[in-house]
């Protein structure tokens, strides 16, 4: 496994009475291949070790096999004890460079490959989120054996412009902003040419928010101590964001978003452009023969599908994994953009993705995503994507709404042509809409 430092080793090596340090934990170099499998598996009745069979990284891409190798390597040492004090961090301790040799692997190209040739988002976006956790974890070293470090949010992940697969491709993060118990990854990647050192701009941008928690309870972890100017500058960037999370919270936004738009705003200035929406809309509801053909209701844009959480969807913890169900949520937009607009779509970005409750193994999931926003002044025109994600126990007559992802994609193809407007189909998509325009 090259790239990796091996730690259970390292562990055996340390004096019997003395405690662990932080230093004795660094999980990842800056630089790291992702070629190849940490292990490898054949058919028939030698298939591994049981340990190795309950790897979960198994069932993933080789990056996050190895990303998750390494961590439950170091979960591994949960009943060693440790030095409690905190320990400034600076940002390019947590720094982590990982390469993707598409140009000389075309067994790596094929997992990434999309049908039309192209790099598959999906794909990656489960990478960014195995890959910003590690960094995370890495950083609340050493507490963060005794913690859970769990996905928050996802801030945005913006594609400035497509990757050419037939170029390597290196992705790179480090953590940007730390708080009392949360913390911000961000996240770069970028296409390597053939001529040497010939680095491009990121060609995609990835934020995530991290919470620690240690018994169900917010837990303390490492401050960031910025050392440079531009570190400084980008820690009071995530301030500033962390400050905004912080006033949607207090507007009530997020927990209108929870409700899914059953009960009024808080805000009355959006409460009253609901409304007038809802006020637009009701010719389409009761006089959908006069009403202008260039609308449709929010209902008519609808799907949905089902799925059963298996074990192999798992992550280090047995949940369900975060990656998958952003992947799985960015499958229905796209097919939902797709048959909206009558061309193939272009990803532009993801806006939000919010995790109110674990999803776990055995879990009846069921996405539900809808048009709610619709930009025909832009060159190509633009559709907002909202995609809920709903745990649903039959049994108990339950279902609670888990995830909620927000995506944004361009016309593509020869669509051309302007767009129809959405309208609220109920008082309930209404305040969704409004609220999605004000976030």
């Amino acid at each position: 496994m090259k790239g990796f430092r091996i730690f259970a080793a390292a562990q055996k090596s340390l004096p019997r009475k003395r405690r662990a340090q932080a230093s004795d934990f660094k999980i990842l170099t800056n630089a790291l291949s992702v070629v190849g499998h940490p292990r490898t598996y054949t058919t028939g009745s030698k298939e591994g070790t049981e340990e190795e069979l309950d790897d979960p990284g198994l069932h993933q891409s080789p990056l996050v096999a190895k990303l998750w190798a390494q961590r439950r390597q170091i979960q591994a040492l949960k009943g060693t004890k440790f030095h409690s004090v905190l320990t400034d961090k600076a940002p390019r301790e947590s720094r982590t460079c990982l390469t993707y040799p598409f140009a000389s692997s075309p067994q790596l190209r094929d997992k990434y490959r999309n049908p039309w040739g192209q790099v598959r988002v999906g794909r990656i976006f489960e990478d960014l989120d195995a890959l910003a956790g590690t960094i995370a974890y890495e950083h609340a070293l050493p507490g963060a054996v005794r913690m859970r470090i769990v996905t928050a949010n996802v801030d945005e992940i913006q594609l400035h412009h497509r990757a050419d697969i037939q170029n390597d491709m290196i992705m790179t993060g480090w953590v940007t902003w730390v708080g009392s118990s949360s913390l911000e990854v961000e996240m770069h990647a970028l296409e390597q040419t053939s001529e040497p050192n010939d680095v491009q701009e990121p060609w995609l941008v990835a934020r995530f928010t991290f919470v620690a928690l240690r018994e169900g309870k917010a837990a303390r972890i490492n401050p960031l101590l910025p050392e440079t100017d531009v570190d400084r500058e980008v820690f009071e960037l995530g301030a500033a964001r962390a400050m905004h999370r912080k006033q949607k919270l207090k507007d009530g936004l997020i927990a209108s978003i929870k409700n899914l738009g059953y009960k009024s705003l808080q805000n009355v200035a959006l409460e009253a452009e609901a409304e007038q929406l809802m006020d637009a809309a009701r010719i389409y509801k009761n006089l959908p023969g006069l009403a202008d053909p260039n609308a449709v209701l929010l209902e008519q844009t609808r799907l949905s599908n089902h799925f059963l959480c298996q074990p192999q969807q798992r992550n280090t913890a047995g949940a369900v994994f975060g990656g998958f169900l952003i992947r799985r949520a960015f499958e229905i937009a796209f097919a939902t953009s797709y048959l909206f607009s009558g061309g193939t779509p272009n990803f532009n970005k993801v806006d939000e993705v919010l995790f109110l409750t674990p999803v776990n193994v055995g879990d009846l999931v069921k996405f539900e995503s809808a048009i709610i926003a619709v930009e025909n002044d832009c060159k190509p025109n633009l559709m907002h994507v909202e995609v809920l994600a709903f745990v649903t126990k039959p049994e108990n007559r339950e279902s609670r709404l888990s995830n909620v992802f927000h995506f944004t994609f361009a016309a593509g193809g020869d669509c051309s042509h302007t767009l129809k407007s959405v309208l609220p189909s109920s008082m309930e998509d209404a305040r969704r809409m409004v609220q999605r325009t004000s976030l």
